[in-house]
């Protein structure tokens, strides 16, 4: 019964992995066909590729077809970090490697430190390490670095007294473990830089470490203090756990080597609400955020009541619509005509002196990623909106007071100080994390444990397996504890309700380290070294230089702005805004309805607009009547009229084949008594789209009509004159 229960597992787990070997096979098939084939290539198709020229039929034109596409032969070869070479990169660099040692010309040189083989999940494979050392035997001469140009006595003194305790490592991960593992006693390059190093024990949750974690950032003296901070973490949800913490302690904060302006600071928060308002004037949360902030104030002064607050009374509510709706009109206009960057300039100027040196930098880089926007043509708040979202700026370790990264991210970083709040005290290996089973050319979804151990191949996998996750966390463990030059702060959970003999990073921490009482299992060095660190040397900015009048390099002409200029500029409210912006949306998914009925939404302005295509007046602008046109809905406009640059949008525009006749269909929700009142209004910017479509189109002849949603009719706006 057993054995048959066993088969039927083992059975279920072979169709599992042949769905999913189907699926992947049929998204390789498709990946080859829409872009191998036309040669776009990711850098896993070279890898593949490379490794087939030189393993492959006809494998001895490999080198030459490299050389070919190198335009050189490669006689010397220098390869870093070897320890995270996947074995398709080395099938393909093998062969030419052979070539360059048996060239008398030729040298080899690699780089690679099996410790920090952190890589495993994404290819890499620590044991070409070895097969390398066998493979060219003899002709290497092999060189150790025991010493350390990064980290002082005192930290190293740790990193010793954990990754160097053989016997630790044996009795918590395994003999396999350290037999795998090599070690000479690290010294440092230069004895006499002073630092500490020091292992605490702190609660188990992750707020208490982080509470801890200020705690120490305040006593050693950071951001104050001329020194670079890493925090290093295991997950991306941990490092914004971490950022957000410490930004709510008036941290200045960088998540993973990079700033992002639009998200880790009010100011970035306040600008994109801004644009995001512009984008659409009925997003009540974006103008929400707008008015909590220091730029309100700006628009009121400049298009309100002198900054003053807006009481709260249906007179003040009416008032703050006006200023709404000015300020809006206003910031647009500004924008057509010096630019999102310019705009966005003019509207920090008043506030800059009283931000920190931080606020600045990020209004600078947002301001900075404006103005590249602007220059590459591009046009409309929505646009612009999306340039700065989710912007990302790089920034080297020292650059800002602490960085928050994920320890991967801190291979090849080095920090002056290093805060290590989260030490894993889960066991090592996980056992739920064994999915895959590997053998010689052949994989299986995992059946569950207990058949697993009743089957001597998956049985002796999954050991194989666990050695190596425990591999890996050591490895792992390393890399974050010698980022640190000369303050390592490592906080431990405490070792309540652990088993004793439970594999886990933590209890290698405290089998390694000798007993102590009280919170502190570890401290080596001079607790006050940071007093022989410089402060942070405030930059004074220099006097800002006296400029003249500024003066657009390009006049820029919207749609909104046209309508200005014809000579009427209605006065519209939020909810009007938003209601032309439901109507516009809408009448976006109406097609020919003489061909397809029009899917819409069931609610009001929906059945509204079913209502409008379908009225026997109005219906004839949306049939296609077997006619050879062409349907552009919500078609983006750019051209150059006069000089100036004109940027709109047409809501519907309908392109005869013939090429004879082009016609402008503009929906207008606006609250008119008269269709001539509606085209006293819009004639400017039907006029402008009149002559956009007629460079486009040149020799046809363009209709522009306006419809009104109020008035359920539609009129042909004439050219002047």
């Amino acid at each position: 019964m057993v054995r048959l229960l066993i088969d039927c597992e083992l059975g279920a787990a072979v169709e599992r992995t042949s769905a999913v070997l189907e699926l992947v096979e049929r998204y390789d098939r498709e990946c080859d066909r829409r872009l191998r084939r036309r040669g776009l290539l990711g850098f896993d198709d070279l890898k593949g590729l490379m490794s087939g020229w030189m393993t492959g039929p006809g494998a001895g034109l490999g080198p030459d077809r490299i050389d070919f596409r190198l335009d050189a032969r490669g006689r010397h070869w220098l390869l870093d970090e070897f320890q995270d070479t996947s074995p398709t990169e080395w099938r393909g660099l093998e062969p030419l490697l052979d070539r360059a040692s048996k060239d008398p010309e030729g040298s080899l040189f690699v780089v690679g430190d099996v410790k920090q083989a952190i890589y495993r999940w994404r290819g890499g494979e620590v044991g070409l390490f070895d097969e390398f050392e066998r493979r060219y035997q003899g002709d290497l001469a092999v060189f150790t670095m025991p010493e350390s140009h990064r980290s002082c006595d005192a930290v190293l003194q740790l990193v010793n007294g954990i990754c160097g305790h053989r016997e630790a490592i044996g009795s918590v991960l395994g003999s396999e473990v350290v037999s795998q593992w090599p070690w000479e006693t690290h010294v440092p390059a230069e004895a006499r830089i002073t630092g500490l190093s020091r292992v605490e024990v702190v609660p188990r949750e992750l707020k208490d470490r982080l509470d801890r974690t200020v705690v120490l950032l305040r006593e050693i003296g950071i951001p104050n203090l001329d020194l670079s901070c890493g925090i290093l973490v295991r997950t991306n949800d941990e490092v914004r756990q971490a950022a957000e913490r410490l930004r709510l302690e008036g941290i200045p904060v960088v998540e993973e080597g990079v700033r992002r302006p639009a998200d880790d600071n009010v100011v970035g928060v306040a600008l994109k609400a801004l644009l995001g308002w512009l984008a659409d004037p009925a997003d009540t949360l974006a103008r929400g955020i707008v008015r909590m902030s220091p730029f309100e104030g700006v628009l009121a002064s400049r298009w309100g009541r002198d900054g003053a607050g807006v009481p709260e009374t249906s007179t003040g509510e009416a008032a703050a619509v006006v200023v709404d709706w000015k300020a809006w009109e206003g910031l647009m206009e500004e924008a057509g005509t010096r630019g999102f960057a310019g705009m966005v300039e003019r509207l920090v100027e008043p506030l800059w002196g009283g931000w920190s040196g931080f606020s600045r930098c990020r209004a600078d880089d947002l301001i900075g990623a404006l103005a590249a926007f602007d220059a590459s043509g591009g046009a409309g708040a929505r646009a612009a909106l999306r340039s700065i979202e989710g912007l990302e700026v790089s920034q080297p370790p020292g650059a800002a007071a602490v960085q928050v990264m994920t320890i991967h991210k801190s291979k090849g970083l080095g920090f002056d100080v290093v805060i290590l709040p989260e030490v894993e005290d889960e066991a090592i290996p996980n056992a739920s994390r064994f999915r895959i089973a590997q053998g010689e050319g052949w994989s299986l979804d995992t059946p569950a444990a207990w058949v697993r151990a009743q089957v001597p191949a998956l049985r002796d996998l999954e050991e194989s397996w666990g050695i190596t996750q425990r591999y890996d966390a050591l490895c792992l463990l390393y890399v974050a504890l010698t980022r640190a030059k000369r303050g390592l702060y490592v906080l431990m959970p405490d070792a309540s309700g652990t088993a004793v003999n439970r594999p886990s990073l933590a209890q290698l921490i405290r089998t390694a380290l000798p007993a102590a009482d009280g919170n502190v299992l570890w401290q080596q060095g001079d607790p006050l070294w940071m007093r022989a660190v410089a402060p942070v040397s405030v930059r004074q900015d220099p006097p800002a230089p006296v400029l003249t009048p500024s003066r657009p390099l390009q006049d820029r002409l919207t749609a909104t702005s046209a309508k200005r200029r014809s000579g009427s500029a209605p006065a519209h409210s939020p909810i009007g805004m938003e209601l032309g912006t439901a109507f516009h949306a809408a009448f976006e998914s109406v097609g020919w309805i003489d061909e397809e009925t029009p899917v819409l939404s069931k609610d009001d302005i929906g059945s509204r607009v079913l209502d409008l295509v379908t009225d026997p007046g109005l219906r004839e602008h949306f049939e296609r009547r077997g006619r050879a046109v062409v349907l552009h809905r919500e078609q983006p406009v750019e051209a150059m009229l006069d000089g100036q640059w004109f940027s709109g949008v047409i809501d519907r525009l309908h392109v005869h084949e013939d090429g004879k006749r082009v016609e402008v269909l503009d929906f207008k929700t606006d609250a008119v008594e008269s269709m001539e009142s509606l085209v006293e209004r819009y004639s400017g910017q039907m006029e402008v789209y009149r002559r956009v479509m007629s460079e486009v189109y040149p020799g046809a002849q363009v209709e522009c009509r306006l419809l009104s949603t109020r008035l359920r009719k539609v009129i042909r706006v004439e050219p002047p004159g």
